[in-house]
């Protein structure tokens, strides 16, 4: 419904999660992992070092901007093109304890470099869609499924909020991405959340499956904010 607003090109699922890369145990590369989809129009328009922009939704590929390339392998980035690096997944105890800021738990992840990029925004990597939901959803904890590594992803294990993350709509141009935002700021679409970057694209964020996380945080701090003026 939404990729048939007026002016829209595409809407594109947005997942992403902060990772720890590896080509070798010594140089690690903490990255932002960011979900793409066939015929993505921001990783259409970004200019390619190396390799191709095609990643299997289903699968363990990722694109990597050169500076993150150069982390991995400052000698050869360009060379990671068609390489396997190594994906480390990290879960941490919910707890205040010192003693659990160490993961918890870790899971090293084979994936495929289908391509390198010159630059991306705030060095993006991109990765297949699939991967990129059961990686957020292993991190955050909000599931305990854990995919065979290299193997599909099976979307019916993975949490229906990290599904529903947000979206990037592109626009063919930016008059009409500042038309929808204004639209959506009027209360259109209430149940969302809209940003507008000037880029020609519009960010959507689904405010319902926030609302409920927002309001215990709320209630959290009220907690806290009690017991310090009683002690």
């Amino acid at each position: 419904t939404l990729s048939n607003w007026p002016g829209a090109q595409a809407a594109v699922s947005s997942v992403n999660q902060f990772v720890p890369l590896f080509q070798k145990p010594t140089r690690e590369a903490i990255a932002s992992l960011f979900s793409t989809q066939k015929g993505d129009p921001e990783v259409l328009r970004l200019p390619l070092a190396a390799g191709s922009r095609v990643v299997d939704p289903e699968g363990w590929d990722v694109i990597l901007p050169t500076r993150i390339a150069q982390e991995l392998n400052n000698f050869n980035p360009q060379g990671l093109a068609g390489q396997t690096i190594t994906l480390q997944l990290r879960r941490y105890a919910r707890s205040s304890k010192v003693e659990d800021a160490k993961p918890s738990e870790t899971l090293d992840y084979p994936v495929r470099v289908v391509g390198v990029l010159k630059a991306s925004p705030q060095d993006r990597v991109y990765g297949s869609l699939n991967m990129v939901r059961f990686v957020r959803d292993f991190s955050t904890g909000r599931s305990s499924y854990v995919a065979a590594p290299g193997g599909r992803v099976d979307l019916a294990q993975i949490s229906p909020r990290t599904l529903n993350e947000s979206l990037r709509i592109h626009f063919g141009g930016a008059a009409a991405a500042e038309k929808a935002f204004l639209e959506m700021k009027r209360g259109r679409k209430q149940r969302f959340e809209a940003s507008w970057p000037g880029e020609k694209m519009l960010y959507l964020r689904d405010v319902e499956t926030v609302s409920t996380i927002v309001l215990i945080g709320i209630g959290l701090l009220a907690v806290v904010a009690g017991a310090v003026s009683i002690f």
